[in-house]
């Protein structure tokens, strides 16, 4: 949204002089060879070509090494709170949490648990209890980030207080069944497996650096996450955690 808002500011400029200085100096620093890595995807008799339009392509690119303390800027994470008021009857709300690297035993915890609340609690609180169309968690594995979200939403501050709620309803319950936790499960290794294009085969490891090798631990992980291990990683990182908060809709 902050992007739509700046490009709507850029398009009201009469004066595009300095807009054009500054992507000018944006390409001077960023794109360079040493700043370069490229995925070609491409059938067995079309890599050589490939190859060689590629190699002219960045034989024209600035060959001066990075500055490297323009790219090693310490991020230090922020948590705010965001309103963009939209013509909408219905909102459109988001609060994320903080949470842990791919590789981090935590991360398959954090996957199981957004599911179990989802359809466990936050399905039936947000959509059929507040009205609504739908809501849940996810839990961004490669993001390290713990989400709640509700769309087409008639009962927003109610569903923020829904999103806190579910943390005490799943510390509060005795124990996840056995059943449940399959099913949490089935429906992960489901998005995890599911065939991929061409043109995404190891995309994966090229943009996120996930290895095969780290894909089936995460795989392992997850079966072995057990009732206590949801319960725990609820406790410790979603139980009156700093958080951000966002609201698209009414102003009212």
């Amino acid at each position: 949204m902050s992007q739509v808002q700046f490009m709507n500011a850029l398009s009201q400029k009469e004066d595009l002089n300095e807009v054009s200085q500054k992507l000018k100096d944006i390409a001077r620093l960023a794109i360079k060879r040493s700043n370069l890595r490229l995925a070609v995807t491409c059938g067995d008799d079309q890599v050589s070509r490939n190859e060689g339009i590629v190699g002219k392509f960045i034989s024209h690119l600035d060959s001066s090494p990075s500055i490297g303390d323009i790219a090693q800027t310490h991020f230090t994470p922020s948590y705010r709170n965001s309103f963009f008021p939209l013509p909408y009857g219905i909102n459109f709300t988001a609060q994320c949490l903080r949470g842990v690297p791919y590789t981090h035993e935590d991360g398959s915890k954090l996957q199981i648990l957004a599911s179990l609340m989802s359809n466990l609690y936050l399905h039936r609180e947000i959509r059929e209890k507040n009205g609504a169309y739908g809501g849940g968690a996810g839990y961004s594995s490669t993001g390290g980030v713990f989400s709640f979200y509700s769309y087409r939403d008639p009962s927003p501050q109610k569903t923020l207080s829904t999103y806190k709620d579910s943390v005490r309803w799943a510390l509060d319950r005795t124990d996840f069944t056995d059943q449940e936790l399959a099913e949490a499960k089935l429906s992960l290794f489901q998005r995890m497996d599911t065939p991929v294009s061409a043109a995404e085969e190891g995309m994966v490891l090229f943009t996120e650096g996930i290895t095969d090798e780290m894909r089936q631990k995460r795989r392992e992980q997850l079966l072995a996450v057990s009732s206590a291990d949801v319960k725990d990683v609820a406790s410790r990182y979603l139980l009156d955690k700093e958080s951000s908060h966002c609201i698209l809709g009414d102003q009212e």
